[in-house]
């Protein structure tokens, strides 16, 4: 049974590698190098991890109205994740090297298509390396499997969010940099800002 849907520490994550019923995923990206964190996968990773690329992976086609990183079809979504040999009774730990950005987006869409067992490493790569825990650059083997899609309403569009923008009960939360959210230093986005 999944236990860990939230965090889990370096410690805890190292007594379960090799365990069967645990997948590792290394989500590391840097939006201004995107080989960035395939190559420092390449290089060395967490024992057994495998790698989802924000682009390739975690996004789907763009088409000038979606944003820079769409969701991608869940039925797409959930193929890529069986062909890692994710199914209902594995526990994900994913994590990266900026602060869990990427790391918690695999955790939100892996809920999005209803997987609950996920977690975020505490600290990502850092404190995985900082707490002394073995790495590797072997890429392990996955065993495909199914993975049944069961898409939650999670996701709302850019219509839902202007249309409840005056409610009480709405919270958003712009989850960029502190400059990038004050329209500082905007290198990515054609507008700097936030909504």
């Amino acid at each position: 049974m999944n236990s860990f849907t939230t965090l889990v520490c370096a410690e805890t994550l190292a007594r379960h590698l090799g365990d069967a019923g645990w997948i590792v995923v290394d989500c590391r990206h840097d939006l201004f190098d995107t080989e960035a964190g395939r190559r420092a996968y390449a290089r060395s990773h967490v024992p057994g991890a495998c790698f989802l690329h924000l682009d390739e992976d975690l996004s789907g086609e763009k088409n000038r109205r979606n944003g820079r990183h769409p969701l991608p079809a869940p039925e797409v979504f959930c193929a890529r994740l069986g062909s890692l040999g994710v199914d209902g009774t594995r526990q994900v730990v994913a994590y990266d090297a900026s602060g869990g950005v990427y790391a918690a987006r695999l955790w939100w869409m892996l809920r999005w298509v209803g997987h609950a067992g996920v977690a975020v490493l505490d600290g990502g790569w850092d404190a995985w390396v900082k707490s002394g825990q073995p790495v590797t650059a072997e890429q392990p083997r996955a065993s495909p499997v199914h993975f049944e899609c069961r898409v939650q309403p999670l996701a709302v569009d850019a219509a839902h969010v202007v249309c409840h923008l005056e409610e009480p009960g709405l919270c958003l939360i712009d989850a960029r940099s502190p400059d990038r959210f004050r329209g500082e230093n905007e290198t990515l986005d054609p507008v700097g800002g936030h909504i």
